[in-house]
């Protein structure tokens, strides 16, 4: 969509610099090209000069005679872009590669930024490599939130999978409804006989923890879990100890939901260190779905997470910002999770509470 400007080129950049267009095009790389090598001095003038001309590399435009290029990026935060059959993330990709097909769309993967503190960025010394397609679907687990925040104010079209706030900005996402999943998985342990339930999550929460804790907190404003039975904890894996089960025995806890699996299964082996059968004995709800094959490979109960439909959604969200020009218009889009029965929940013990081994 042009806005009527001359769009800045790499001549442009070249003139402000006093370089050629090929020193401009190496920087861009990131490398030299051929026999161009790039002193520290004049990359730092190219990179100063593309700030001062706001130009963003656009190799794709230069080929194709303006308008929409019908390309759409795809972005992971995540060190290395998932590749496994069985990877958490292959769902979204499938949802969104099937939304492209459906709607004429080539996708493009960028994989050549570079990794900065343990992740990805967007943004490498002021520039936006995204700019190549006509809007982008971000997804990984803990974005930084300032490249988010950059790109709503720039108007860049962008849709991340997973609810992400910002102070004093609305983002566009997609994501699943954590708070009613939480809910009905208590729902279902309350059906089961359990009312002293607690909860037990990630020691540094985000906005998908917090939307679990939240349906834990609508529990027991509804009576599900006994008020004086309320107990959180926020814990690392390596910190749920012998001890940590103690506790839980002590307040009568018969069920935990549970964030994470590292975390579940951290508390699985502690029970059974105990001799507590699971779910026999005490029943563990897991508030999603392992990451990836786990280590004890249980049938765990709690729900499923609709990442096919998430990366479907995020792309047809992402199409109706691009389509009826509303880029700086943010939508947020919430879909509900499966529950799963799975085999670590069961009735509540009804007969007197068993002798446990201690822990050694």
């Amino acid at each position: 969509m042009s806005n009527g400007r001359k769009r800045t080129t790499q001549s442009d950049v070249a003139r402000l610099a006093g370089v050629s267009p090929a020193v401009v095009s190496a920087v861009i790389r990131g490398k030299g090209s051929h026999n161009i090598r790039v002193g520290d001095d004049t990359r730092l003038r190219v990179l100063e000069a593309m700030k001062q001309l706001n130009y963003v590399p656009d190799v794709v435009a230069q080929t194709l005679a303006g308008g929409k290029r019908r390309i759409i990026g795809l972005f992971s935060f995540e060190p290395v872009f998932p590749k496994e059959q069985n990877d958490f993330f292959r769902p979204f990709l499938l949802g969104v590669e099937k939304a492209a097909e459906a709607n004429g769309y080539d996708l493009m993967l960028f994989t050549s930024v570079p990794v900065s503190g343990g992740r990805k960025r967007i943004y490498q010394q002021g520039i936006n490599r995204l700019g190549l397609a006509d809007g982008v679907i971000l997804l990984g687990r803990n974005p930084p939130i300032d490249d988010l925040v950059r790109l709503e104010d720039e108007g860049f079209p962008f849709v991340y999978i997973g609810r992400k706030d910002a102070p004093d900005r609305t983002l566009s996402y997609v994501a699943a409804d954590y708070r009613r999943a939480t809910l009905e998985v208590i729902e279902h342990l309350h059906q089961l006989g359990h009312r002293r339930i607690a909860y037990l999550g990630e020691p540094q929460p985000i906005e998908r923890h917090r939307d679990r804790e939240a349906g834990y907190s609508n529990a027991l404003q509804q009576g599900l879990v006994e008020a004086n039975a309320e107990f959180r904890l926020r814990l690392a894996a390596s910190d749920i100890t012998d001890d940590v089960v103690s506790e839980l025995l002590e307040r009568s806890i018969s069920a935990v939901v549970v964030e994470d699996i590292e975390q579940a299964e951290a508390l699985y082996a502690q029970l059974a260190n105990r001799g507590i059968a699971v779910p026999t004995d005490f029943s563990i709800g897991l508030l999603g779905e392992p990451d990836a094959p786990s280590q004890l490979n249980l049938d765990w109960s709690g729900f499923t997470i609709p990442r096919e439909e998430m990366g479907y959604q995020a792309f047809i969200s992402l199409l109706a910002r691009l389509e009826r020009k509303i880029a700086h218009s943010a939508t947020q889009i919430t879909l509900p999770c499966s529950f799963r029965t799975g085999a670590t929940v069961g009735p509540e013990r009804v007969t007197a509470t068993p002798t446990y081994q201690s822990g050694v």
